[in-house]
Order: C-alpha cells, then structure tokens, then sequence
C-alpha cells in the first residue's frame, strides 16, 4: 500500500483529467471505470485464491476497498483528516485488513 501511495502524486492528475474529461467525452468514462473494474477483479480473484469470504461477497468488498482506495489517493493532498500520511495508510490498511479478511 505505501509503495502504490507513492504513485498517487503522478496518477492523480490522470484519473483527475479522465473524470472531467468524461463530461466532453464519454470514451475517458469507460477508461476509468475499466480501470477500477480491473482492480476490482484482482482483488476478488485474490480474495478466491485466498478462499476468504462467501463467493457473493467478494466481488462487493473488492468494489468497497477501491472506492476507499480511489477516494483517499484523489483526495489526500488537499484534505484535512488530521492525521499524517503514514497514520492514514495505516488506517486505510487497517480498514482493508477488517474488509477483505
């Protein structure tokens, strides 16, 4: 998790220009979304070979953990959730942990 954190300064700006864009073009919508559908199968197909919750919650918690995911790496450089970087990806792995386990 710390190491896709580092990336977040550099994907941000695309996910960002992606969203926005969708406005004026519809293709970057399904960018994102395949985006987020692939790393949502990852984590589901991972959670199967793991043999960790019901076969019709995975796909749902996968779904959970990358909405915590994305909304915190879209969002972390301009908030103000009193904590510090590493305290919040303690907490998001936490979260993850009591979710996906």
């Amino acid at each position: 998790m710390r190491r896709t954190a580092e990336s977040w300064p550099a994907i941000r700006p695309i996910i960002r220009i992606g969203r926005d864009g969708a406005v004026v073009d519809p293709e970057l919508t399904d960018l994102v979304e395949q985006w987020i559908k692939e790393a949502v199968g990852d984590i589901e197909d991972g959670l199967t070979q793991a043999g960790r919750l019901e076969p019709y919650q995975r796909r749902f918690r996968g779904v959970l953990a990358m909405a915590q995911l994305d909304f915190v790496a879209q969002n972390w450089e301009r908030a103000d959730w009193k904590l510090t970087r590493d305290q919040m990806l303690d907490e998001l792995a936490s979260s993850w942990t009591q979710l996906l386990g």
